[in-house]
């Protein structure tokens, strides 16, 4: 079973509380109690009183704890609110001065004197509340107010002390917190302890770590405290303070802790602003299995003389059983952690054929080793001159060695003065690494540019190095990679017109320049789709599923397919119009057994479709006529006449006679064909009985859908000589008598109420 807390109100007063129960301590005197405001609830509950941890899981044994609502809502489980008013409960005038709130509510204050005896006093708390809820975003908004205040007795200016460490801002639910998703970021959140469960051995929702609250005082001097906590703006889901009992302790000063000494050189141990005389001085040194080993002790005994590295320790006591202590921590320089070393270039020297180029100074990190506490003063030629810090190389930016494994000297001093000297050798890298080779597919909407992550080369230069390498620029060319001028961006855009293409690195190892690496860069090739290809459609009255097909270009075998429904054939069945996606991947193996993929994704539109409704309309006149093919539907149609192309024009020129006009569905759900006649007239004829022209007709008349009523032809006067059918003829007599040669004229009267009328010449 979980264990809570226990807590009692009547068990200690409230003197009892803070001298017994908080302080306890004789460093601590003239402890005096002097206001205590809670909530009157009537049933003579308390908002303040003593707590123990009752074996649970809290990690303060006993102390005080402090609420805005009842002391007998403090222990867990958390299954229930914390959320108590009483009569005439109200705020803090100061807690508002110092938070700048408008409206404290249910404050309870603990107000006492105190005279330290030494210069620094502390205490540790935990803040809990019910204001922390988890994933809300109320815990980013709204937060109890609670402080720590301390001033001397007759100052009238408090301080508060109960801030996050480090810094002024008062610990609240808004200040120590971790990020709420989606509301607010986290706010020191390595104080918060976190949100509790129901198994919580107090009752609030979250609580902060152990935090110490700690003031400078002068010793002998009277000081006053005001331990303060409200609700701020209603009586609303409480909040809770607990000091740990026997937590408000003085303590003594050595200082920081002390590095860097050189050999020899000793330090004085001595405690800084003691207080009153102490009685008796203990001075201890902390072995490595922490056991305490007096070093010197006696009422003179003020200072100690530290010769070695180690953990020290004082114990300054005070009388009536009052002690103050503190540690530090002593060490030495050590130089044995830095090892002469050898250093690398790619750069040949200039000025002596058998040397190299360096920039001394750019090695520094790799000479130190590590060692942030040394730094480098010079180069020299011998181990004398440095540690004499006499002749030292001039312009080490730009050093040119004489020959391969020659020897320098590195001045290394420590932050404290401490002196040594490093042997550098000076080597050189003669021969270029193996090229390594990076590939790319060009990019997603374009055949022709290809990026490259020219960092992603690395792992191949680091397996060709056999090292670890961290980072690497990139040149154009082999100059710029030796003296490393104009670098590129990894981020490396070429043309397809660009390849073969190479760029270049300087690799630079722990030990300087391990030579230089030519990345050679691929193109792979990308997956194309056939632009003339268009899926099947759905035809109106079919409902049988259709296959539709990836539209890659080339042999389908060549190539990998992923459909959205997890098929991996080149084609796919479909039931219903829509957006099918594939995902189409060339595989290409590269030298060395691997394969690398491009990839393309292609969305086909499955469209409905139907088969066209066709009409037409002949535009013009007998003898100059055009064609209108008029086609209705849902599909996408092309047209042609006769044996001529297929186009999207519907509109033609036409001759007279009989003819053809075509119809189809781009979708392929059908076409039509169907014929037409073009009406045209004989300009003349010869009605001599020799077999040619001597008839004058009508040319082109549809005998199966005509389109005329009669045909009338008269003379020049105006006189009707014949009436006859659209497919009749005329032989040039009038009642049986040929006319003569000359003009005539003809008209044509159509079903729909039109009429055409020229004029034609019979010859003789």
């Amino acid at each position: 079973m979980a264990q809570y807390i226990n807590v009692d109100k009547d068990m200690y007063s409230p003197q009892e509380l803070i001298e017994d129960i908080l302080i306890n301590s004789a460093c601590i005197e003239n402890i005096e109690l002097t206001n205590v405001v809670g909530g009157n609830f009537s049933d003579g509950d308390k908002s303040y009183g003593y707590f123990e941890n009752n074996n649970s899981s809290f990690p303060f044994e006993k102390g005080i704890v402090m609420s805005t609502g009842k002391l007998s809502n403090v222990p867990g489980p958390n299954n229930g609110l914390s959320d108590d008013d009483a009569p005439g409960w109200v705020g803090d005038e100061d807690l508002e001065n110092y938070f700048d709130l408008n409206h404290t509510v249910n404050a309870t204050i603990l107000e006492f004197d105190f005279t330290p005896n030494a210069n620094n006093i502390q205490f540790r708390y935990i803040f809990a509340s019910e204001e922390y809820r988890e994933n809300e975003s109320t815990t980013c908004q709204y937060s109890d107010a609670f402080a720590f205040l301390i001033k001397p007795e007759n100052d009238s200016e408090y301080e508060n002390i109960a801030v996050v460490p480090g810094t002024d801002i008062p610990v609240k639910v808004t200040t120590v917190r971790p990020e709420i998703p989606g509301s607010c970021p986290a706010e020191n959140e390595e104080y918060f302890a976190g949100f509790n469960d129901f198994e919580s051995p107090i009752i609030f929702n979250g609580q902060t770590e152990i935090l110490t609250a700690e003031a400078n005082v002068i010793p002998g001097e009277t000081y006053h405290i005001k331990l303060v906590i409200a609700d701020d703006i209603n009586y609303r889901y409480d909040s809770a303070v607990f000091l740990e009992g026997e937590s408000f302790n003085i303590g003594a000063d050595l200082g920081e802790d002390i590095s860097g000494l050189c050999e020899e050189e000793t330090v004085v141990l001595q405690p800084e602003d003691i207080g009153n005389d102490p009685t008796n001085y203990q001075w201890y040194k902390i072995d490595e299995n922490g056991n305490e080993i007096l070093l010197a002790e006696g009422e003179n005994q003020t200072n100690f003389e530290v010769d070695e590295e180690g953990i020290y320790k004082v114990v300054l006591a005070y009388g009536n059983s009052c002690f103050a202590e503190d540690e530090i921590q002593v060490s030495y320089v050590n130089f044995d952690d830095l090892e002469n070393l050898e250093i690398s270039s790619c750069i040949p020297s200039e000025e002596n054929p058998s040397g190299y180029l360096y920039d001394l100074s750019s090695f520094q990190n790799i000479i130190l080793q590590g060692n942030n506490d040394f730094s480098i003063e010079n180069f020299y030629f011998s181990e004398e001159d440095a540690l004499q810090d006499i002749n030292p190389i001039e312009n080490p930016e730009s050093f040119h060695s004489s020959s391969i494994g020659e020897g320098i000297f590195v001045r290394i001093i420590s932050e404290r003065g401490c002196l040594t000297a490093l042997k550098v050798t000076l080597n050189a890298v003669g021969e270029n690494l193996n090229p390594v080779n990076l590939y790319a597919c060009s990019e997603e909407n374009s055949f022709n540019n290809f990026v490259f992550n020219l960092n992603e080369s690395i792992p191949d230069i680091q397996e060709e190095l056999g090292i670890y390498v961290d980072f690497l620029a990139f040149y154009e060319t082999e100059t710029d990679a030796f003296y490393e001028e104009n670098p590129l961006d990894p981020i490396y855009e070429i043309n397809i017109g660009d390849f073969p293409k190479s760029v270049f690195a300087k690799v630079e190892g722990n030990l300087g320049c391990q030579g230089l690496v030519e990345i050679i860069l691929n193109d792979l090739e990308k997956p194309f789709i056939d632009p003339n290809y268009i899926p099947q459609a759905f035809c109106e009255g079919n409902e049988e599923s259709i296959f539709i097909f990836s539209g890659i270009f080339g042999d389908e075998n060549d190539f990998i397919f992923e459909w959205e429904n997890g098929s991996t054939t080149p084609f796919l069945e479909v039931s219903e119009p829509g957006e099918y996606e594939v995902k189409i991947s060339k595989p290409q193996q590269i030298p060395g057994g691997d394969t690398l993929y491009c990839s393309i994704t292609h969305i086909i539109n499955v469209i409905e479709s139907e088969k066209p409704v066709v009409n037409y309309n002949l535009i013009g006149e007998p003898g100059n006529y055009q064609i209108e093919i008029i086609a209705e539907g849902s599909g996408n149609y092309q047209f042609a006449i006769d044996e001529g192309i297929w186009t999207d024009k519907h509109i033609f020129e036409v001759d007279s006679g009989k003819h053809y006009y075509h119809v189809k569905d781009l979708n392929g759900c059908g076409d039509i064909t169907q014929a037409f006649h073009v009406i045209d007239y004989m300009k003349y004829f010869t009605p001599n009985e020799d077999g040619i022209n001597d008839y004058w007709k009508l040319i082109g008349v549809d005998r199966q859908n005509p389109q005329i009523e009669n045909v009338q032809i008269f003379d020049r006067y105006g006189k009707l000589l014949k009436t006859m059918r659209p497919n009749g003829k005329w032989d040039g007599n009038f009642h049986g008598k040929p006319l003569p040669s000359n003009d005539y004229w003809f008209q044509i009267n159509f079903k729909d109420g039109n009429k055409f009328k020229r004029n034609f010449s019979l010859l003789r």
